[in-house]
């Protein structure tokens, strides 16, 4: 019996696992997909907040592992970045990545709005 490995975006097979990941990088935007994902998710959060928060495009880190876990090959992505001075650092799988990425953006949204509301409050107390 061969070992064959299947590509998860579009099923080609693969005798070679380091062949099969390969493509994946390479054929599949790989890294660059995340780069598209973090800014659809900054311009629909500042849409929705009525900010005008910045990432500095050159300082995304994105990295991309072939990892093995009790016999098991699985991709795990590292993304880290500063949302203006708020520091967002995910990693794992890519539907975890997705729903963690949207989740920390948010919060250094929120952070923000509490920051302003509370000195607002703070200054027609005073």
């Amino acid at each position: 019996m061969i070992q064959v490995y299947k590509c998860e975006y579009c099923g080609e097979i693969f005798k070679n696992k380091d062949d099969c990941f390969k493509h994946e990088i390479e054929n599949h935007e790989g890294a660059e997909r995340y780069y598209k994902v973090i800014y659809n998710i900054l311009n629909e959060l500042n849409r929705k907040y009525d900010m005008n928060k910045n990432i500095d495009g050159q300082n995304i880190a994105v990295d991309t592992n072939l990892c093995v876990c009790d016999g098991f090959e699985y991709i795990k992505n590292y993304i880290s970045f500063y949302l203006d001075d708020c520091f967002i650092n995910v990693y794992g799988s890519e539907d975890i990545i997705m729903h963690d990425l949207k989740n920390q953006m948010e919060q250094c949204f929120l952070d923000d709005l509490k920051n302003i509301e509370g000195t607002l409050r703070y200054e027609d107390w005073c």
